[in-house]
Protein backbone atom coordinates (compact mmCIF):
# COMPACT_ATOMS: atom_id res chain seq x y z
CA UNK A 1 0.00 0.00 0.00
CA UNK A 2 1.43 3.22 -0.85
CA UNK A 3 1.94 6.07 2.05
CA UNK A 4 -0.33 9.14 1.88
CA UNK A 5 1.39 12.73 1.49
CA UNK A 6 1.07 13.22 5.19
CA UNK A 7 2.07 10.35 6.22
CA UNK A 8 5.34 11.08 4.47
CA UNK A 9 5.28 14.80 5.32
CA UNK A 10 5.25 13.13 9.09
CA UNK A 11 8.22 10.39 7.92
CA UNK A 12 10.25 13.60 7.05
CA UNK A 13 10.13 15.42 9.94
CA UNK A 14 10.78 12.40 12.18
CA UNK A 15 14.10 12.24 10.05
CA UNK A 16 14.74 16.18 9.67
CA UNK A 17 14.12 15.81 13.60
CA UNK A 18 16.87 13.20 14.15
CA UNK A 19 19.23 14.85 11.39
CA UNK A 20 18.74 18.04 13.44
CA UNK A 21 20.15 16.46 16.88
CA UNK A 22 23.22 14.33 15.35
CA UNK A 23 26.51 15.01 15.80
CA UNK A 24 27.40 12.50 13.12
CA UNK A 25 25.63 10.73 10.19
CA UNK A 26 26.60 7.15 8.29
CA UNK A 27 24.96 6.37 5.35
CA UNK A 28 25.14 2.73 4.91
CA UNK A 29 23.08 -0.30 2.82
CA UNK A 30 21.41 -2.81 5.22
CA UNK A 31 19.06 -4.20 2.85
CA UNK A 32 20.58 -7.71 2.42
CA UNK A 33 20.46 -8.11 5.81
CA UNK A 34 18.51 -10.91 7.34
CA UNK A 35 15.73 -9.26 9.85
CA UNK A 36 17.50 -11.12 13.09
CA UNK A 37 21.01 -9.36 11.97
CA UNK A 38 19.24 -6.37 11.60
CA UNK A 39 17.88 -6.64 15.16
CA UNK A 40 21.02 -7.54 16.94
CA UNK A 41 22.34 -4.03 14.84
CA UNK A 42 19.80 -1.79 16.59
CA UNK A 43 20.36 -3.55 19.66
CA UNK A 44 24.18 -2.92 19.57
CA UNK A 45 23.47 0.81 18.13
CA UNK A 46 21.12 1.27 21.14
CA UNK A 47 23.78 0.09 23.15
CA UNK A 48 25.79 3.07 21.88
CA UNK A 49 23.03 6.07 21.81
CA UNK A 50 22.87 5.49 18.00
CA UNK A 51 19.48 5.36 16.12
CA UNK A 52 18.87 3.57 12.79
CA UNK A 53 16.53 5.07 10.30
CA UNK A 54 15.87 3.95 6.44
CA UNK A 55 13.86 5.83 4.08
CA UNK A 56 13.39 6.42 0.66
CA UNK A 57 16.17 8.59 -0.70
CA UNK A 58 13.93 10.94 -2.50
CA UNK A 59 12.34 11.56 1.20
CA UNK A 60 15.95 11.66 2.97
CA UNK A 61 16.93 14.34 0.04
CA UNK A 62 14.00 16.53 1.36
CA UNK A 63 14.93 15.60 5.37
CA UNK A 64 18.43 16.89 4.47
CA UNK A 65 17.31 20.12 2.76
CA UNK A 66 14.65 20.89 5.59
CA UNK A 67 17.71 19.81 8.29
CA UNK A 68 19.67 22.75 6.31
CA UNK A 69 22.14 20.02 5.19
CA UNK A 70 21.78 20.77 1.37
CA UNK A 71 24.98 20.30 0.99
CA UNK A 72 24.67 16.61 1.20
CA UNK A 73 23.83 14.83 -1.79
CA UNK A 74 21.92 11.39 -2.05
CA UNK A 75 22.98 10.62 -5.21
CA UNK A 76 25.85 8.57 -5.02
CA UNK A 77 24.41 6.55 -2.70
CA UNK A 78 23.80 3.45 -4.70
CA UNK A 79 20.72 0.61 -3.21
CA UNK A 80 18.46 1.45 -0.10
CA UNK A 81 20.11 3.87 2.29
CA UNK A 82 20.34 3.35 6.25
CA UNK A 83 21.14 6.32 8.54
CA UNK A 84 23.31 5.89 11.53
CA UNK A 85 22.99 8.40 13.82
CA UNK A 86 24.45 9.87 16.93
CA UNK A 87 23.50 12.43 19.17
CA UNK A 88 26.01 11.97 21.68
CA UNK A 89 29.49 10.33 20.13
CA UNK A 90 30.44 11.84 17.22
CA UNK A 91 32.33 8.31 15.96
CA UNK A 92 29.85 5.67 18.20
CA UNK A 93 27.78 5.34 15.00
CA UNK A 94 30.58 4.35 12.58
CA UNK A 95 32.11 2.23 15.40
CA UNK A 96 28.99 -0.09 15.76
CA UNK A 97 29.06 -0.19 11.97
CA UNK A 98 32.19 -1.35 11.31
CA UNK A 99 32.38 -3.73 14.56
CA UNK A 100 29.04 -5.37 12.97
CA UNK A 101 30.20 -5.86 9.61
CA UNK A 102 33.08 -7.62 10.81
CA UNK A 103 31.38 -10.90 10.63
CA UNK A 104 28.86 -9.66 7.93
CA UNK A 105 29.86 -8.74 4.24
CA UNK A 106 26.01 -7.91 3.04
CA UNK A 107 26.55 -4.44 4.98
CA UNK A 108 27.75 -2.16 3.03
CA UNK A 109 29.26 1.64 4.19
CA UNK A 110 27.90 4.38 1.79
CA UNK A 111 29.62 7.61 3.51
CA UNK A 112 29.11 9.65 6.36
CA UNK A 113 29.12 13.18 7.88
CA UNK A 114 30.53 14.62 10.72
CA UNK A 115 29.56 17.84 12.41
Amino acid sequence: MAKTRAQKESQVQGVVDKLKNAKSIVFADLSRLKVNDLTKLRIEAGKDDVSITSSKKTLLRRALDDAGMKHISTDGLAGSVSMLLGAADEVAPAKVLMAFSKDREQVKLLGGVLE
